[in-house]
This record gives structure tokens, C-alpha cells and sequence, in this order.
């Protein structure tokens, strides 16, 4: 087994515990504004925890609407709020199904693992095929390029 899937297969244990939040949206206010209020918390007491003003709570509120406020700032209102921040990724599918589905629009010299093969291509133009430097805005430009071999 080579060391990406391993990789893969470890992680995907852990987030198969994270499942279950896949359904949890955010409350229509914001989160530091429903613990604070579930707390029974005003913004002048939260922002005392924090050491600025009740207008920096107020504005800390709107920006996590807005998804305007920074992992930094989060984690100092959850502390203020004794509470942990989270922030991850829970995947949609299993990660062995999105790599499925991103590797299935490849082609198959791109797969992992495969040797790549090249070959010089000619482009065409407009006055026929061209080969070496071509003039162009001032600038010599090849209009050639690498593409891989299709497989016999």
C-alpha cells in the first residue's frame, strides 16, 4: 500500500466521526451571538471577557455573518465565551470517492503513478502550420508544445 492512500485511509477514519455534522448549520444570527445569548451574555460583558468595546462585539457579530472575521478573531471570542473553536473540513463523500471522481476526468498518462511520455506538437496558424520562432508583438514565441502521447 503506498504511503498517500495509508495516508488517506487514516484520515478518513477520523472525519467519518464528523459525519454527523454535516448537518448542523449555523444559526441564522451567528454563533458568537446565539452563545452569547444562550449564556444569557450581553455585548457589554462579552466585550469586558475581551478587553474592547461593546461596538467591536457588535461588529465581530455582523462580521461573522458577513464571513468577514478571521480564525484569530474566533478563537479569542470563543475563549471569551469559554468555549473551544472549530474550524475544518467535513467531506460531502468519502475521500476515496471525490479522488474517484476527480481522477475519472484525467487522461491516463495524468494518473498517479503512471510514467508521463511526450512529444513535440506543432501548433497551426492562420497562415498555415509554423514551426520555430514566430514573430509576435515584438517578442519571439515558440508555437510548439508539450502533449502527452496517447497510449498504445
Amino acid at each position: 500500500m503506498n504511503r498517500n492512500k495509508l495516508v488517506r485511509e487514516q484520515l478518513e477514519a477520523s472525519l467519518q466521526r464528523l459525519a454527523p455534522l454535516r448537518g448542523i448549520n449555523p444559526p441564522s444570527k451567528g454563533w458568537v451571538r446565539a452563545i452569547r445569548d444562550a449564556l444569557g451574555m450581553t455585548a457589554r460583558q462579552l466585550a469586558g471577557r475581551l478587553g474592547v468595546s461593546q461596538q467591536s462585539v457588535t461588529r465581530i457579530e455582523n462580521h461573522e455573518l458577513s464571513g468577514a472575521v478571521t480564525v484569530k478573531t474566533m478563537r479569542r471570542v470563543a475563549e471569551g465565551l469559554d468555549c473551544v473553536f472549530v474550524c475544518g473540513f467535513v467531506p460531502k463523500s468519502s475521500l476515496e470517492a471525490t479522488l474517484r471522481k476527480q481522477l475519472s476526468g484525467l487522461h491516463p498518462d495524468a494518473l498517479p503513478g503512471r510514467p508521463r511520455r511526450w512529444h513535440w506538437r506543432t501548433r497551426g496558424s492562420a497562415r498555415g502550420k509554423q514551426e520555430g520562432p514566430v514573430r509576435n508583438g515584438g517578442r519571439d514565441r515558440r508555437r510548439v508544445a508539450f502533449e502527452p502521447l496517447e497510449r498504445a
